[in-house]
C-alpha cells in the first residue's frame, strides 16, 4: 500500500538551471480535479506524504486550491512543497492563508550556496528570491528543508559552510543530492556540472565534520562511499510517482507503470543500479526521515 506519492503538478518553471532538464513549456498542466482524483485513486486514504513537485509548483495559479483539496482528502498526510523560491510573493500569500495547516505543510526550498554560486547555477537574482521565500516561511512558522543539488560549481568549502549555517539559522533541515546524468533530472547532459574527485573529497569531508550525526547524511555518506543506499527500494510498493500527464510510475527514474508493477515487494537495487545510483532523496530518505513529525523532530535534535 502506498504511503508516499510524489506528484508532478506542472512542467513549467521560470528558471533554466544548468543541471535540470525537467521544464517543458509545451506541456499542459493537469487539471486540478483530475490531480485530486488520481491521488485519491492511488492513495486509497492511506497516504502519509504527498510531495508536490514540478517544474515549479507556484507557477500554477490554483496551487492554493489544490493543496486545500489534498489536505481535506488526505487527512493523515503531510504535504511537502518543493520550490525554487522564485515566486516569493505568491509564497507569502500562500502561507498567510494556510496558517491553520502549518503543522502539515512543509517546504523544500532550493539553495545552492552563496550568491555567486547560486546565481551562476539558477540565474541572476534567484539567490535573493530563494532567501526571501525561506524567510517568509520561517516568519510564519512553517518548517522545511533547505535543499541543495551538489554540482561541480557549488562544492567550494565556503559555499558548503554557508548552506549549513543558513539551515541552522532557520531551524530547518538541510539536505543535498548529487547532480546526476539521468534522463529525468538532467536530460541536458551537462558534463560541466558533474563533480570530480577533488569536489567529492570536499563534500565528504564537510559531511563528516558537520552532518554525519544526522540520519539523512549518514545514508548519503554511505551512498557516496559505497554506492549503496539499501538492499530494497520501496518504489512501487510504498512509494510512487505521478507525472504531469497523471501517469503513475514506480519512480521518476524507472519508466514502469505502477498498475503493471510485477513486483509488489519493491525492487532490488542491482538490476536498476545505473538508473538508481543518483536517487537518494525521493523514495528512500525523505519519507523515512522528513515527513513523519517524530523523526523530523528527532533529526533536529528536538526529541530523543
Amino acid at each position: 500500500m502506498l504511503k508516499t506519492l510524489n506528484v508532478e503538478v506542472t512542467k513549467r518553471c521560470p528558471l533554466s538551471c544548468e543541471f535540470c532538464g525537467i521544464p517543458d513549456p509545451k506541456e499542459v498542466d493537469p487539471p486540478l480535479q483530475e490531480i485530486v482524483q488520481a491521488v485519491a485513486r492511488l492513495g486509497k486514504g492511506a497516504l502519509r506524504e504527498v510531495s508536490i513537485t514540478g517544474g515549479e509548483p507556484f507557477a500554477r495559479n490554483d496551487l492554493q486550491q489544490l493543496i486545500r483539496a489534498l489536505l481535506l482528502q488526505n487527512k493523515s498526510a503531510n504535504i511537502f512543497i518543493n520550490t525554487n523560491g522564485f515566486f516569493y510573493s505568491k509564497t507569502q500569500v500562500f502561507v498567510r492563508r494556510f496558517l491553520d495547516a502549518r503543522e502539515r505543510i512543509f517546504f523544500c526550498v532550493s539553495l545552492e550556496g552563496r550568491a555567486q554560486a547560486h546565481n551562476a547555477i539558477r540565474g541572476a537574482g534567484t539567490f535573493d528570491r530563494a532567501n526571501r521565500t525561506i524567510d517568509i516561511c520561517v516568519k510564519h512558522g512553517f518548517k522545511g528543508s533547505i535543499s541543495t543539488t551538489y554540482s561541480k560549481n557549488n562544492l567550494d568549502c565556503d559555499d558548503l559552510s554557508y548552506l549549513s549555517d543558513r539551515a541552522a539559522q532557520t531551524g530547518w533541515m538541510f539536505t543535498g543530492r548529487l547532480v546526476d546524468d539521468s534522463d529525468y533530472y538532467n536530460s541536458r547532459k551537462n558534463p560541466s556540472a558533474l563533480p570530480k574527485g577533488p569536489e567529492m573529497k570536499r563534500l565528504l569531508a564537510h559531511i563528516e565534520a558537520n552532518h554525519i550525526q544526522l540520519p539523512y547524511f549518514k545514508i548519503l555518506h554511505r551512498y557516496l562511499m559505497t554506492g549503496r543506499i539499501s538492499d530494497i527500494c520501496p518504489a512501487g510498493k510504498t512509494f510512487a510517482f505521478l507525472n504531469n500527464r497523471l501517469e503513475a510510475r514506480i519512480c521518476p527514474f524507472i519508466n514502469i507503470g505502477l498498475e503493471k508493477n510485477p513486483r509488489k515487494k519493491g525492487y532490488s537495487e542491482k538490476p536498476y543500479s545505473r538508473r538508481c545510483r543518483y536517487c537518494c532523496t525521493e523514495c528512500r530518505i525523505y519519507p523515512t526521515l522528513f515527513y513523519a513529525p517524530a523523526s523530523y523532530r528527532r533529526a533536529l535534535g528536538e526529541t530523543k
